[in-house]
């Protein structure tokens, strides 16, 4: 399973954007694992944000097959190899 992760700056724009492609060895995996496998492999991530009308927004929202969804929602589905995840992710400058 493939999975994009976009890391985007804070609003001051002090951090460079970056992107990663993640490679989950697990074809069935939760985004509660996923959530835990980021921030063990990428301390510096503070935060999970995503917003389609550039506003900061509360709680962890990110897109699953092009649709914007509360993460709270969907730690409880399994992902299947036809899953493409984007989070946009805010990073602790330093």
């Amino acid at each position: 399973m493939k999975i994009n992760v976009k890391f985007i700056p804070p609003l001051d724009k002090m951090i460079e954007k970056v992107e990663k492609n993640f490679v989950i060895e697990s074809s069935r995996q939760t985004l509660l694992q996923l959530f835990k496998y980021i921030s063990v492999h990428y301390p510096r991530i503070h935060g999970i944000i995503c917003t389609s009308d550039n506003k900061l927004n509360s709680g962890i929202i990110c897109i699953l097959n092009n649709e914007l969804v509360l993460a709270s929602e969907l730690e409880k589905k399994i992902l299947t190899d036809n899953d493409e995840i984007v989070f946009s992710v805010a990073i602790a400058g330093g």
